[in-house]
């Protein structure tokens, strides 16, 4: 194998373990107290105007593209199927497996769904669809009875989270498609959104019913160094480096940059705030990686900076520092129904906006006034066809939540 090849490869990254297990990255005191002065902040200062938060899409909008998808492009959940695959392995040779259900713990954004997707596709596993939302209300069995007809082939139910509503009719397919995986003893896999699986663990006792779920481990800072370079030479080109605008210093190790005992070249602590502040998640730090790259702007790099990269080889790529790098808030002036639509979408992995009047105490004006002052705050996005908490504006919406009291995922 290739240096570009051993650099490229992702195999290793990947790990699934119990849930309990999460190894999220570790705050450290300066983070902390940052943190906690910042979500303070946040309630006590005025509520910014949409034409801020519009001007900031703009500026994004203004970085090429192209260059965006060569430095750092989507992410191939696919290189995470064998280390899925090695997860499952013991489960998958018991004659008699106990239980027969195995359930594995998706983060938002995480990914986790499409490489059981990729897994199940290559194994010759089939899906079961997720009910409708009449089905949800009305308790129809019919959304996994015709799969008794094939007991032999295992399945998998890929989002758990959409068989599901908060309201008092919502609960009860949940419970009969257990029961009928587990009269059946029909080998099956469930993927649940995190929020959900905290919401019916509390609701339904869950984690009693489907103990030892798994997970995909967190990403810490030198997983996200190892992926964020491996990303960026997949397009082929000459190895870009990474360089802190304010200061020169690299923010991922250059490529055949080591030191002579076998270290990697001294970088800065970008990577370990980023893997703080997304707890681990991979796709909510590639996201952030993407914003921290949109700044090119020569007025934003210090000349110190600029001397430093004179001698790069390829491209270089100025990274904000962290201090300087703006996330979307929760503005001072939250309403209730802003917090309840961010907490009603997150328990059900998004939903559409009619389907938000029927599960929420307010009228569609004023839900619909929340989803478009959450939109332009870059809280929310449209996706399709639901509503769902951005990448960027993830942490700081579970951080809000949680201060306020309501229940939030195990991440």
């Amino acid at each position: 194998m290739g240096q570009h090849d051993r650099e490229t490869d992702e195999g290793d990254l990947w790990c699934y373990v119990p849930l309990d297990r999460y190894g999220r990255p570790t705050d450290v005191p300066q983070e902390a107290v940052r943190t906690g002065l910042r979500g303070l902040w946040n309630r006590l200062r005025p509520k910014p105007a949409p034409h801020d938060a519009l001007m900031t899409g703009q500026d994004l909008r203004a970085v090429p593209q192209q260059l965006l998808d060569e430095v750092a492009p989507p992410p191939d959940f696919g290189a995470a199927v064998p280390a899925f695959d090695e997860a499952l392995r013991e489960w998958l040779k018991a004659d008699q497996p106990e239980p027969p259900v195995l359930v594995i713990v998706d983060a938002p954004h995480s990914g986790t769904s499409l490489v059981l997707h990729a897994w199940a596709k290559a194994n010759g596993w089939r899906p079961i669809a997720s009910p409708t939302t009449e089905q949800i209300l009305a308790g129809d069995a019919g959304a996994f009875d015709a799969l008794s007809t094939d007991g032999d082939t295992p399945s998998f139910v890929p989002y758990l989270e959409h068989w599901y509503l908060r309201h008092h009719d919502g609960l009860t397919l949940v419970r009969r498609l257990l029961d009928w995986l587990y009269s059946s003893r029909q080998r099956c896999i469930i993927a649940c959104d995190s929020w959900a699986w905290a919401y019916l663990s509390r609701a339904l006792h869950l984690d009693v019913v489907l103990p030892f779920p798994l997970t995909l481990d967190a990403f810490d800072h030198a997983r996200l160094q190892r992926w964020f370079r491996g990303l960026s030479m997949k397009s082929g080109r000459p190895p870009f480096i990474f360089r802190q605008a304010d200061n020169g210093r690299c923010v991922l190790p250059p490529v055949g940059a080591e030191c002579d005992d076998g270290r990697e070249a001294e970088v800065t602590g970008f990577t370990k705030r980023l893997a703080i502040h997304c707890r681990g998640v991979p796709g909510i730090a590639w996201a952030m990686w993407r914003h921290s790259l949109r700044c090119p702007a020569e007025d934003e790099v210090e000349e110190e900076a600029r001397d430093a990269a004179d001698g790069d080889r390829g491209g270089t790529i100025w990274v904000r520092p962290w201090h300087r790098l703006d996330w979307p808030a929760v503005p001072a002036a939250t309403t209730r129904s802003d917090l309840l639509v961010l907490h009603t979408l997150l328990l059900h992995g998004g939903l559409p906006d009619p389907l938000l009047t029927e599960l929420l105490p307010f009228a569609t004006t004023v839900i619909l006034r929340s989803l478009q002052r959450l939109r332009a705050c870059g809280l929310l996005e449209e996706f399709n066809g639901r509503w769902r908490v951005t990448r960027l504006g993830y942490p700081a919406v579970r951080q809000f939540l949680r201060s306020d009291g309501y229940l939030v995922d195990a991440f």
